[in-house]
């Protein structure tokens, strides 16, 4: 049977009969087009012709380094591509590897990984683990992003990657985290029942979008008063000084007139208000470090999004200074109708459609306007 790529006939040896490809290649010594023949393997391993051609197409998914197991993989994926990233995602990415891929696949050759057994193993780790959707999303985000590494270099065929093709739709729990949208005004009130420190900070995140990480890493020689404007030369994540998430997260930040006041305030009153001091340095811990994020979010934020209603006393989900990164873009994009672009900008998002459809979320008064006006012309 001719496939377009070649035809097979059966060829007869000592050991059995035997599959034979034979194709055109083109010679090198004068262009001309000959006919080659290469043994695929016996018949009685192949039995049918179909699975002829599967292995045809397994052997011409090779790379440069020839045949390779997922371990193999993996370690020149740790090598040369894992240690330019940020160490909060190394951590996250070795985590997913010796915790689940590795212990699966390891020692499975990259092109016999099948997407279908590749959805049934994400299934059962996420029923095993009670996985959430997003945290079986992230194994799969790994473990595919292995197999491009592997295609951008060479390693193996650059349109092999059946973890990509998986499709893990509904599979792990549904989330419980809450989408929290803090409006100015209630932001406004829990920044000012707070001390100057913990005010300036709630301000500086809900005036700017700036992540966690950003903010406590934030050191005074780092801010432009003048020019109303900070520099992100570091973050602090883990207890550790990093050095951003991405090119676009590590853009100056644009201070408002208001913000930069309420920082040049806490500066006049801070005990370390030198360039190398941190803007919010932990007073029990002399200066040294910054606060600690997590007890700031417990002791002050929370209890006060439960006590404006924004979540329930029992809600267990993510409520944290986050929440004001994504309230700063729905409130600019959908209230200030501020366009796509120059939110992603404010946010420093690596694309706008990120901005739109991750951090801006509709909101029930806009929603029921826009009926309104729809209505206003159905109902003559």
């Amino acid at each position: 049977m001719n496939r377009g790529n070649g035809w097979l006939t059966i060829g007869h040896r000592r050991k059995g009969d035997v599959w034979l490809h034979h194709f055109y290649v083109t010679r090198d010594s004068d262009g001309k087009r000959v006919e080659t023949t290469r043994t695929i393997g016996l018949v009685s391993k192949f039995p049918k012709e179909f699975e002829v051609w599967q292995e045809i197409q397994r052997s011409q998914q090779v790379g440069t380094m020839g045949r390779l197991t997922v371990n193999t993989l993996a370690v020149a994926y740790r090598k040369t591509e894992l240690p330019f990233k940020s160490q909060s995602t190394q951590d996250l990415h070795q985590h997913e590897l010796d915790r689940y891929i590795l212990s699966r696949w390891g020692m499975t050759f990259v092109d016999e990984v099948r997407v279908l057994e590749v959805k049934k193993w994400l299934i059962a780790i996420a029923k095993e683990n009670d996985f959430s959707t997003e945290s079986v999303q992230k194994t799969k985000h790994v473990f595919s992003r292995l197999f491009s590494f592997g295609g951008e270099n060479e390693l193996i065929a650059a349109n092999l990657n059946p973890v990509k093709a998986c499709n893990i739709k509904g599979v792990g729990r549904k989330s419980k985290h809450k989408k929290i949208v803090v409006p100015p005004e209630i932001a406004w009130k829990i920044a000012m029942s707070l001390s100057i420190r913990h005010r300036t900070l709630v301000l500086l995140a809900a005036g700017t979008g700036m992540r966690m990480s950003e903010l406590l890493g934030l050191r005074w020689g780092d801010i432009d008063f003048a020019n109303k404007k900070i520099t992100l030369n570091q973050t602090w994540v883990y207890g550790r000084i990093e050095n951003g998430k991405t090119e676009e997260s590590r853009e100056p930040v644009v201070l408002g007139e208001r913000t930069t006041e309420f920082l040049q305030e806490w500066h006049c009153q801070t005990p370390y208000a030198g360039k190398s001091d941190w803007v919010f340095a932990s007073n029990k811990l002399r200066g040294k470090r910054p606060i600690s994020g997590c007890q700031f979010v417990k002791d002050y934020i929370r209890p006060r999004f439960v006590e404006h209603g924004l979540i329930d006393a029992d809600y267990t989900g993510r409520a944290g200074l986050h929440a004001f990164r994504h309230s700063l873009a729905t409130v600019l994009i959908v209230e200030e109708k501020v366009d796509p672009k120059t939110a992603q900008g404010i946010l420093r998002h690596t694309d706008a459609g990120l901005t739109m459809n991750i951090y801006t979320h509709a909101q029930d008064p806009a929603k029921r306007a826009a009926l309104e006006r729809f209505e206003s012309r159905l109902v003559q």
